[in-house]
């Protein structure tokens, strides 16, 4: 019996030591699901935050993602939720692969002899192309329309300043152009392009040359050598943004009065840091941009050397988010004898179709003149920041005589800025090419379109794209005065020793506000109100000026 007690007292021990165990294992268990729950809970938080930034279009470089394709975090299950980010996850990643894959690809890709594959291949890629398979060879033809109308209303002093007719409202071409580009040889860029809109700014109803250079490209350390007819490396307003991608119809005030344009020259220019840092360095004549109707100038030691370097320390999210600011210096020479040699910083109002000067100095004659630049843009997805300030220092100013056969010589300086700012409503960007750091064109998410849908028997409807929709502001200031500019009286004895004082050195004020409605990547609608100011001291021609302009620019 009392073998039977014990034997059973040790059997209620051995159960009751399984159940204290089995009880620490789901303890244990417990506390570990319950871990694990609070682990999933806020992985499901960051997942929910993450899909919200992506339905946002958020600046990643996909774009943004169509809330029908996935619906709202709030209205899905988890695991739709986590394949919608896991999707777009791997989507990025591998498009960041991508570019490695293709250098790879390049480096382990077998030689080929230049020329040995003359077959082109024709295309589209936002104008007709042609090029061979190995594309040492390449040829593009196109052309640009800019076609203008202008309305104004100026303060009733200010209606001299156009001559006897006062501001006429006009319409013209602002630019006309046919062009040819390409490559031959692998190693030269070719570009040709002649501008037939020469009614205006001097010209003598001909054609003349705009971009008509040669380029060596593949040069060890110094990248490329363009020689010929080209612009100056100078501004972001000017140099940076061709004239198809400028966000209001006309540049800056400051930029039309110091920026040196196109002339004849020889430049080098490459960047550095993996494109980082991207430089340009050339040496030009001082007045062949076409003012006189060519591309040609003549004279005695009348040159100009031209530098610009730009920081790009950020680029990313495939070119929809980037930084760069930088400056540029020209040194001009000048040639007092010859009287094509002169300077003369001048500025219109920001609607140019048949608006006069509204400040200028006119035709001075000098030694020399330096000429400095600080420019910085922003583009973070569809918002743009842009800001430029302009100096100019003159040697030398030729201002009457002081005694017989002696000009009286003086020194002055001007200035001018800029800042401006856009916004692409419609969620596209502002792209940039970093080989030279200069503006690419927008390319909408959808061309516009409208046409006629369905069928007779079926219903008709209409089916539209609506393009892409920009609004564009800016301020700008530009100073042309000068006591330098002044009256001098007569110095008693010295024939011709009084100078009058230059009518129009002044200052000018400009705010222009416009609208873009890009209707697909080489066509474009443009409306821009300007509302200018006019200060010149000492004369009565002061006063307000508002205009209305509109462009629509066909390019390819």
């Amino acid at each position: 019996m009392l073998l039977w007690a014990a034997s059973a007292v040790r059997a209620d021990d051995k159960e009751f030591a399984d159940l204290k165990a089995r009880l620490l294992r789901l303890e244990q268990r417990n506390e570990k699901l319950e871990k694990q729950n609070e682990r999933l809970a806020r992985q499901n938080e960051q997942l929910e935050q993450r899909f919200d930034r992506l339905l946002k279009g958020e600046c990643n470089g996909m774009g943004p993602v169509s809330a029908a394709a996935y619906p709202p975090a709030g209205n899905i299950e988890r695991e739709r939720l986590e394949r919608a980010v896991d999707d777009y996850l791997e989507a990025r990643d591998e498009a960041k692969k991508r570019p490695d894959e293709d250098k790879e690809k390049e480096a382990d890709a077998p030689g080929y002899e230049v020329g040995s594959d003359l077959a082109f291949k024709t295309f589209w890629k936002e104008g007709f192309s042609a090029e061979t398979a190995n594309k040492d060879f390449r040829v593009h033809v196109g052309g640009r329309v800019h076609a203008d109308a202008g309305w104004f209303a100026p303060d009733d002093n200010l209606q001299s300043l156009a001559g006897p007719a006062g501001w006429l409202d006009g319409a013209d071409f602002r630019r006309l152009r046919l062009r040819g580009d390409g490559t031959m040889y692998e190693v030269l860029d070719w570009v040709l392009e002649i501008d037939f809109q020469t009614a205006v700014g001097g010209t003598s109803n001909h054609p003349v040359p705009t971009d008509a250079y040669v380029s060596l490209t593949h040069l060890p350390l110094v990248g490329a050598l363009d020689i010929g007819h080209y612009k100056e490396p100078f501004s972001f307003d000017d140099y940076g943004t061709p004239d198809n991608y400028v966000l209001l119809m006309e540049r800056s005030d400051a930029d039309n009065a110091f920026g040196p344009a196109r002339n004849m020259g020889l430049m080098l220019h490459n960047t550095a840091f993996d494109d980082r840092v991207i430089w340009a360095t050339g040496v030009f004549r001082t007045n062949s941009d076409n003012a006189s109707g060519n591309a040609f100038d003549y004279g005695d030691g009348e040159y100009a050397s031209t530098s610009r370097v730009v920081f790009m320390p950020y680029y990313a999210n495939d070119g929809r988010c980037w930084f760069l600011f930088g400056g540029a210096y020209s040194h001009r020479i000048l040639d007092p004898d010859e009287a094509s040699s002169r300077f003369r910083f001048s500025s219109r109002i920001p609607i140019r179709v048949g608006s006069p000067a509204f400040v200028d100095t006119g035709n001075l004659i000098a030694d020399d003149d330096d000429l400095f630049n600080v420019q910085a843009a922003l583009v973070s997805g569809p918002l743009m920041l842009q800001a430029e300030f302009y100096n100019a220092q003159v040697h030398d100013i030729r201002r009457a005589l002081i005694a017989a056969s002696q000009p009286r010589l003086l020194d002055a300086a001007f200035n001018g800025f800029y800042t401006q700012a856009s916004y692409l409503l419609t969620g596209e960007y502002h792209p940039i090419d970093r080989d030279r750091a200069r503006m690419n064109r927008v390319r909408p998410n959808e061309n516009f379109f409208c046409v006629e849908t369905g069928d007779k028997d079926g219903g008709r409807g209409f089916g539209h794209g609506q393009g892409a929709w920009e609004l564009v502001a800016r301020y700008e200031y530009l100073d042309v005065g000068s006591d330098a500019l002044g009256a001098f009286p007569a110095v008693p004895g010295v024939p011709g020793s009084a100078a009058a004082a230059v009518a129009g050195a002044g200052i000018e004020q400009d705010v222009a506000v416009g609208v873009n409605w890009y209707l697909s990547p080489n066509a474009r609608l443009m409306i821009n109100y300007v509302h200018a100011f006019r200060n010149v001291p000492g004369t009565t021609g002061d006063g307000d000026v508002d205009a209305l302009g509109a462009r629509a620019i066909f390019d390819f």
